[in-house]
């Protein structure tokens, strides 16, 4: 048996201690005072013997994690008012501490409070700084009611659009759209066009996001997409970019938006002309999440019928069942007689209703997969 180092035999004398002393102290009375004495020197004892071995032992020196520490932190509570964290920031405090960026984030987001005045004066500031305060500024800007402001709003999405701007800080400022409940038409249009553009990339995926990101802070606080699952959709079916198609399909996913009748056509109509599987999955997903079952599943068959890839199959076998539960049966049924290769799936869905399973996610867990469908960090497509 291998016998543990001696320092490793000191720690575990530490923990001892220190743990008997913890137990011990509660009950103890007069009398025990003079034990715990002894018990506390031992336990010094321990620790001076711990402080005194040496740094190298056996594999090698003992390599700490770096730590940083600003030594001026305490300081910055008492900066003088709002204008005392841009000073702040201009002084040039350290950019590579995140511990530190993120305090001073949540200290602007304070000083900012519910005022969007103070909020549109943070703007700019972060169009004369420099690419990494001015991320800063708008990333704090983010976290204070005062940004959820329309004119705020549109000032961001103007930065955003700005195209001689860093993209780093066209990324933060539209990042910070995402917080507001709502965007005047004509900066809805802007972020569309915006993701629609060719001018870059990252900026038309951080535009879609923003999208997205309003999206769901309306069906938070109303109830329901507004104006938003149209925009998106439309995103979806005229952008050249996969990775916009997929962030906008996705992005009713995350606002846990249930699909109405009169959107599933425009749904269906997006897959006929979409090159990848992954993004078909994506609307076969939301097809899956609807409040019309019956028209989810003709919407389902008239998909299965025009796909070709067994991948995409699986999911509209996997989501016509998320739909439908045990009503979705009939059309695996017609699944199968088209496609052999997905009947064991439906003998699978029978086993799993006829043992009482009635729950989606319960039925998913117990589902066997029948398809090599892995996608690049080992998950099975559709799997959202």
């Amino acid at each position: 048996m291998r016998r543990l180092p001696a320092f490793a035999v000191l720690i575990l004398v530490l923990v001892a201690l220190v743990e008997r002393w913890a137990t011990d102290r509660a009950d103890a009375t007069p009398a025990d005072e003079k034990a715990h004495a002894a018990s506390d020197a031992a336990s010094a004892s321990v620790a001076t013997a711990l402080s005194a071995l040496p740094e190298k032992v056996s594999g090698g020196p003992e390599v700490l994690a770096s730590q940083r520490c600003f030594g001026d932190l305490l300081s910055l509570d008492t900066l003088g008012g709002f204008e005392g964290v841009r000073a702040a920031l201009a002084g040039g405090l350290p950019g590579d501490d995140p511990l530190l960026g993120d305090y001073l984030r949540d200290l602007l987001a304070e000083r900012i409070g519910a005022s969007p005045e103070r909020a549109l004066e943070v703007l700019r500031w972060a169009e004369s700084a420099n690419a990494g305060e001015a991320r800063l500024l708008l990333e704090g800007l983010a976290r204070s009611e005062g940004a959820r402001d329309l004119r705020v709003a549109a000032r961001l999405v103007e930065l955003g659009a700005r195209a001689a701007l860093d993209e780093r800080v066209r990324a933060a400022a539209l990042d910070a759209v995402r917080v507001q409940p709502a965007l005047e038409p004509v900066d809805r249009a802007r972020l569309v066009a915006l993701a629609l553009s060719e001018e870059s990339p990252a900026a038309a995926w951080h535009a879609t996001r923003a999208l997205g990101g309003v999206m769901a802070e309306r069906q938070r606080l109303q109830g329901e997409p507004g104006p938003y699952w149209d925009e998106l959709a439309h995103v979806a079916a005229s952008s050249d970019d996969a990775a916009v198609r997929a962030l906008a399909l996705e992005a009713p996913m995350h606002a846990d938006i249930i699909l109405p009748r009169e959107k599933i056509g425009a749904l269906l109509a997006l897959l006929p002309n979409e090159p990848h599987r992954d993004v078909r999955e994506l609307a076969i997903f939301q097809l899956g999440l609807t409040d019309s079952p019956r028209d989810a599943l003709e919407a389902m068959r008239q998909a299965f019928d025009g796909e070709y890839d067994e991948c995409v199959r699986a999911a509209i076998v996997r989501f016509s069942v998320r739909a439908a539960g045990e009503g979705a049966l009939p059309l695996l049924e017609h699944f199968a007689r088209i496609d052999p290769v997905f009947l064991q799936d439906l003998l699978d869905y029978r086993e799993l209703f006829a043992a009482g399973y009635q729950d989606f996610e319960q039925i998913w867990l117990h589902k066997a997969e029948r398809h090599a469908c892995a996608i690049e960090d080992g998950e099975p497509h559709g799997a959202l």
